[in-house]
């Protein structure tokens, strides 16, 4: 994708979670059940796990640990949360935690390299959750998967969720035409310069408000799994009221894969 559709698509993802951060944050308290199964896989040893949650939002994932995981493993976190939102930051920022060190960071996962952000030490557990759909262009995608596998201790894990909303009536009634969101947001999106799969879509709560999300193929699903040069520990389908609205992809670093981090072009 040229860069030029990759910054209009990323400015319409930041002003939708700027506008929509509090009503999209009251909608994201409660964990998805897809989590456990993947913390289950992941199982960081040690009392105090480093975890690298990319694209935090409000920080729910942070909360899980703290209510589930830690009460039960006897574990708490050196945790870091990276988002581009500093509405749902602020957000983060209001909970409440009690098991461990927390850091949260603003930064841009399309504009900034991770090493510009976050401390190169390595961390056990690596979270993109509902983040490669926000990510415009199939080669920034699959950097961001190399680029975090690189950033992984050996055994660490990555964990994926790819929302699955084209396959959903309620996703399918959010899509909204491109020349409509030009028309409200004041942009020039072209969508044969898109891909195959790109979407924008609306939200209720605040009229006028749009996001880019991408549609994942099962061709493409396979290409992140086996580009990230990671092992594919556990996959499955999980969460919303069909219990397959997310695709989950758990990958290990393991002796015998080596990572290739930081390629690109666009």
């Amino acid at each position: 994708m040229d860069l030029e559709s990759t910054r209009a698509l990323r400015n319409l993802n930041l002003d939708f979670y700027e506008k929509a951060a509090e009503s999209f944050s009251r909608t994201r308290r409660a964990p998805w059940a897809g989590w456990y199964r993947a913390w289950a896989a992941v199982a960081p040893t040690g009392t105090t796990p480093r975890v690298l949650d990319l694209g935090c939002g409000n920080g729910r994932f942070l909360g899980f640990l703290d209510q589930a995981a830690g009460p039960r493993l006897g574990q708490s976190w050196d945790y870091v949360g990276l988002d581009s939102s500093s509405g749902l930051l602020e957000q983060a920022r209001l909970r409440s935690f009690h098991y461990g060190q927390v850091h949260w960071v603003n930064g841009d996962l399309l504009e900034t390299p991770l090493d510009e952000r976050v401390s190169r030490r390595p961390f056990d557990a690596i979270l993109l959750l509902a983040v490669l759909h926000h990510i415009p262009g199939a080669e920034r995608r699959m950097r961001l998967v190399r680029e975090s596998a690189s950033r992984l201790s050996l055994g660490g894990c990555l964990v994926v969720s790819l929302w699955r909303f084209a396959e959903s009536e309620r996703g399918r009634k959010a899509v909204r035409s491109w020349s409509d969101v030009n028309e409200s947001a004041g942009l020039e999106i072209d969508p044969s310069r898109l891909e195959v799969g790109d979407h924008a879509l609306g939200w209720g709560p605040v009229p006028g408000s749009y996001r880019y999300c991408h549609h994942f193929s099962e061709l493409e699903v396979r290409q992140l799994a086996e580009g990230s040069g990671l092992e594919l520990i556990d996959e499955y389908r999980a969460d919303g009221e069909s219990d397959e609205a997310n695709h989950y992809l758990v990958l290990r670093r393991s002796p015998w894969h080596r990572i290739r981090a930081g390629l690109g072009g666009d």
